[in-house]
């Protein structure tokens, strides 16, 4: 089980520190802009490309001119380049490629070859809400059940977010995310834990929100947040 935690660590890395000329700075977010169920404006890969090919085109960008090299240095400055040109990736599509990174792996001895199986319209029909839908995902209600791998559903199933790591102090998840956090695009949370005989809600949420408070205030129990599991990995 070691071995593809530490696998799936590096995979992750690929997001959460990019490497731009020596600069390393996260993957940013995007989220295609829908109306009435159609989308208006889309982004690069539909904003759920794998990094490599996230990178492969900031790098292109970067490399333009020295004016744009020069952004590379900053993180901002990389979010603002990549958000005018609609490269990022989202909540879903994140958690989407992580769990299809597993499926391949064959995490849990999971039968299925990849996650399109499990999803058969693919990750660009997929949001926070089918990944946990009940026909593919179980609720876990205790603290002392959730292992790594879970996924963390948000904002009454409009944000999810995936479960790296679970001590008996604290739980680690990994999230693309804009407006619900003050570091928008693929980053580590953490949520101490003081009391694991108490629910999510009781404990120490440690990321904090924009206009105050932490990311807790978009914890919504009654709307079907909470931590899920993907069956195929049950």
């Amino acid at each position: 089980m070691n071995n593809i935690i530490d696998k799936t660590s590096l995979y992750l890395t690929q997001y959460l520190a990019m490497d731009f000329f020596g600069f390393k700075h996260h993957c940013p977010y995007w989220s295609n802009r829908i109306k009435e169920g159609q989308v208006r404006i889309r982004g690069f890969l539909n904003g759920k490309g794998e990094a490599k090919s996230i990178r492969q085109e900031l790098l292109r960008l970067l490399s333009e001119t020295a004016e744009s090299r020069a952004m590379a240095g900053n993180q901002d400055n990389l979010s603002l380049l990549a958000k005018r040109n609609r490269i990022g990736i989202d909540c879903s599509g994140f958690l989407y490629r992580v769990w299809d990174f597993l499926m391949k792996h064959k995490f849990r001895n999971n039968k299925f070859s990849d996650l399109d199986n499990v999803f058969p319209e693919g990750i660009n029909r997929t949001n926070a809400k089918s990944l946990t839908d009940k026909k593919v995902a179980v609720r876990i209600n205790k603290i002392n059940e959730i292992r790594f791998a879970d996924c963390f559903r948000l904002n009454g199933g409009r944000h999810i977010a995936f479960i790296k790591e679970i001590t008996a102090e604290k739980l680690i998840y990994v999230h693309a995310s804009s407006s619900l956090t003050l570091i928008r695009g693929v980053h580590e949370g953490e949520i101490s834990l003081h009391d694991r005989e108490k629910n999510l809600a009781d404990q120490e949420w440690r990321e904090e929100a924009p206009n105050g408070g932490t990311l807790k205030k978009y914890f919504k129990p009654r709307k079907g947040d909470g931590i899920w599991r993907l069956k195929a990995f049950a």
